[in-house]
């Protein structure tokens, strides 16, 4: 008996070993396939995150899209459809005027074409040749004292008038203004030649938000306030009358200029001899303020000035200012214009 236990003793021993050695690389067979399955598994959920990221990304381009087209439409519809050219005929012109200019850069023009058919007639003495109080109301050239009287008649287109303007807005929103303005009121004989009557400067200024720079009306004066006439003057009586080079700040309704100087004298007793002199060292000082509504207008204003005068007469310097006021109420159909100044640094540009 013992003899056929032992053998049976030894084949189960050597199965138990054989099945403790093979059971470790069945589970670490095992551990592997699961770990490689997982690191797919990880790679997969990634690539499926980055997908979805992706289109959500795309979905929000998406809708920033639709969103600008749909301003872009809004825009489209506010603005009013360009008139149609008739058939058969072209635009007046192909290309913009400025091609290189920033965004939202207009351009105009304006002026206009005037004739003049006068005849003058002065009782106490004539007209110089070419005098300016021919074509214009100049009280200081209407002649007294004179020995006969005379008649003179004068056609022209000399006030004819010609202006350029620009406006932009910069991409720092800073607001830029240019303005030119031209008549033709150069060469008082140019009658004699052709009527070739040269250009000369009204207005040549340039604008910077708050800051102005060039040649426009004084600031000392209200240039709404002159009366409407015929005459591209009209009444000059006492009247401010002046356009000046300068420098010009404004905020609101308050503005302060320093302007070119000039002073012009009459001697006592010299009748219509006037004095220029540009030997000024000080600009022209000037102050306004203004108010507006649907009443009309007002405003009040202020300059301090040098005057200087250096001639074979006289070698003189002394200090004056002004103030004035003024202003344009609308009655109806109708405006009524006054003015107020005092002060012996008012000046009269054509009085």
């Amino acid at each position: 008996m013992k003899h056929h236990i032992a053998p049976l003793v030894r084949h189960r021993l050597a199965a138990a070993l054989f099945v403790a050695t093979v059971l470790p690389g069945v589970a670490f067979a095992q551990t592997s396939k699961e770990k490689a399955l997982e690191a797919r598994i990880a790679e997969l959920e990634r690539q499926v995150q980055m997908l979805v990221s992706a289109q959500q990304q795309q979905q929000g381009q998406i809708a920033q899209t639709q969103t600008q087209v749909t301003e872009v439409r809004t825009l489209q519809a506010q603005t009013p459809p360009a008139p149609a050219v008739p058939a058969g005929k072209k635009p007046i012109q192909l290309t913009s005027i400025t091609p290189n200019a920033l965004p939202g850069t207009t351009f105009r023009y304006g002026g206009f074409i005037k004739a003049d058919f006068m005849t003058t007639r002065t009782s106490d003495g004539a007209l110089a040749e070419g005098a300016v109080g021919r074509y214009l109301y100049i009280p200081t050239q209407t002649p007294v004292g004179g020995q006969a009287s005379s008649t003179d008649t004068d056609f022209h287109a000399k006030f004819s008038r010609f202006n350029l303007g620009v406006d932009t807005v910069t991409e720092n929103g800073d607001k830029l203004t240019g303005f030119i303005e031209l008549d033709f009121f150069g060469n008082a004989l140019a009658n004699q030649v052709n009527n070739l009557y040269g250009g000369t400067l009204r207005h040549a200024y340039m604008s910077w938000n708050n800051w102005l720079a060039g040649q426009t009306w004084s600031n000392f004066i209200d240039a709404t306030i002159l009366p409407e006439a015929a005459d591209i003057v009209g009444p000059t009586d006492g009247a401010l009358f002046s356009r000046q080079t300068q420098i010009r700040y404004t905020r609101g309704a308050f503005s302060v200029s320093a302007e070119n100087p000039e002073t012009l004298t009459t001697p006592y007793q010299g009748g219509n001899t006037i004095l220029a002199s540009d030997h000024g060292a000080m600009p022209d000082l000037t102050a306004r303020y203004n108010w507006k509504g649907t009443w009309g207008t007002f405003g009040l204003s202020a300059i301090a000035r040098q005057y200087r005068t250096r001639s074979a007469l006289t070698n003189d310097t002394d200090f004056g200012g002004a103030i004035a006021g003024g202003g344009r109420w609308i009655i109806n159909s109708n405006a009524l214009p006054a003015q107020l100044r005092r002060g012996p640094g008012a000046l009269s540009g054509s009085g």
